[in-house]
């Protein structure tokens, strides 16, 4: 099976799915909201990065055409960047789709993670994160950094970008996990809560409306 595939089917199940990070700076705790939409996986996959090939560029379809099989591995394979070029950051979209299969691991892990307020910038400028979280799973190969920023759309947060430690790191201050809440249409799961955080979080409903019992 295509690992864009694979991939596409697995970002879907994060689609009525919502996380409740509350983080601490400088000892005030802060609460924001991340959750997913169909044409985030377009940036998230790498796609913007395969210009030397002809795909289709609206993201609203995205989903549907890997469904369909038009948009394939071995379409994605025609590109130059889809395996790794030295010297060229973005390249090896092909590392890139095959840790994205596994965003939901990387966003439920209970070690291996850290989170970090964008301090500087310039240095991921043309990401526009206002967090940062480097995240590690046992067996994989290397850490990943997934950049989280607000939405135009509404006061949620989204996944700006997402890949592997490839040249650089990332950072900026670094933050402490006071609680990770997973909401799904059915349950509310304490992924992480800080022994000294008993505050209650700000929220009671699911992503559909319903109220959680």
């Amino acid at each position: 099976m295509d690992s864009i595939y694979e991939c596409a089917k697995s970002f879907r199940g994060l689609l009525t799915t919502r996380y409740l990070f509350v983080v601490s700076k400088r000892r005030t705790a802060i609460q924001f909201t991340l959750d997913f939409m169909e044409t985030d996986f377009y940036h998230l996959a790498g796609f913007q990065h395969l210009d030397d090939i002809a795909i289709e560029r609206d993201r609203n379809r995205t989903l549907d055409l890997i469904d369909r099989r038009v948009i394939t591995d071995g379409l994605l394979a025609k590109s130059r960047f889809y395996r790794d070029v030295p010297r060229v950051e973005y390249s090896d979209v092909k590392r890139r789709i095959e840790a994205l299969c596994r965003l939901e691991q990387y966003l439920d892990a209970r070690n291996y993670i850290k989170v970090f307020a964008v301090t500087d910038a310039r240095s991921i400028s043309l990401i526009g994160a206002e967090y940062v979280i480097k995240s590690s799973l046992r067996g994989a190969p290397d850490p990943v950094y997934i950049f989280l920023r607000r939405r135009r759309e509404s006061d949620n947060y989204c996944v700006a970008s997402f890949f592997p430690e490839k040249n650089n790191a990332y950072g900026g201050e670094m933050l402490h996990w006071m609680l990770k809440l997973k909401i799904t249409a059915t349950e509310a799961v304490e992924l992480y809560r800080h022994p000294g955080y008993t505050a209650k979080p700000e929220t009671s409903s699911t992503p559909d409306g319903t109220g959680l019992i």
